[in-house]
C-alpha cells in the first residue's frame, strides 16, 4: 500500500479527533478531513478503525506508531 508521509502521520494520529490532528501537525481541519477520506478509500474501508487494523495488518505501520493521547 502506497501512503504519503503526511498520510501515515495523518493514519497514526487517528485515535485523535480531528482538531488534535490538525494542532499536532499543524494543519487545517480540512486538510485533516481530505487525508482521512484519502486513506478511507485507499484502504477500502468505511471508519477510522477499519484504517487502523487494514493498515495494521499490511504492516504500513506498527502498533506503537498509533498515538492514542495528545
Amino acid at each position: 500500500m502506497k501512503i504519503s508521509k503526511r498520510e501515515r502521520d495523518v493514519l497514526c494520529l487517528m485515535c485523535l479527533s480531528n482538531k488534535q490532528i490538525a494542532e499536532h501537525l499543524n494543519i487545517s481541519i480540512v486538510t485533516v478531513k481530505s487525508h482521512i477520506v484519502n486513506l478511507l478509500n485507499k484502504f477500502g474501508t468505511n471508519n477510522r478503525s477499519q484504517v487502523i487494523i487494514c493498515a495494521l495488518k499490511q504492516n504500513v505501520i506498527d502498533l506503537q506508531d498509533i498515538v492514542i493521547e495528545n
